[in-house]
């Protein structure tokens, strides 16, 4: 018998796709009737995973970006920039991992 030789899947590189993913929330967010978006609605236009949605809705929330107007539905609020928050979060994000990284590996 041959043996089973399972050769590694390619290396993809999804970081357009995930730029562009992120892109099209932040878009829908700012674009959001008065009435406001939902959670699902940001989901099915980004093609993001709940996770992601709810836990950048409440960052977001937290840094005064976008406020609820209802339950579960959210607008941004005047002014602000949802991709500049966005990037300000995966500078906290990036920051937290650094730490715990460190402490990790002392």
């Amino acid at each position: 018998a041959l043996p089973i030789y399972s050769a590694p899947p390619p290396r993809v590189n999804l970081a357009p796709v995930i730029t562009r993913q992120k892109d099209t929330f932040a878009t829908a967010l700012e674009s959001a009737p008065a009435t406001g978006i939902s959670p699902t609605q940001l989901m099915e236009e980004s093609g993001l995973g709940s996770s992601w949605v709810y836990q950048t809705l409440r960052a977001l929330g937290e840094l005064g970006v976008i406020t609820q107007l209802g339950r579960g539905r959210y607008a941004t609020v005047a002014g602000q920039d949802v991709r500049e928050a966005l990037s300000a979060i995966k500078a906290g994000n990036d920051q937290l991992y650094r730490e715990a990284r460190a402490t990790v590996d002392a």
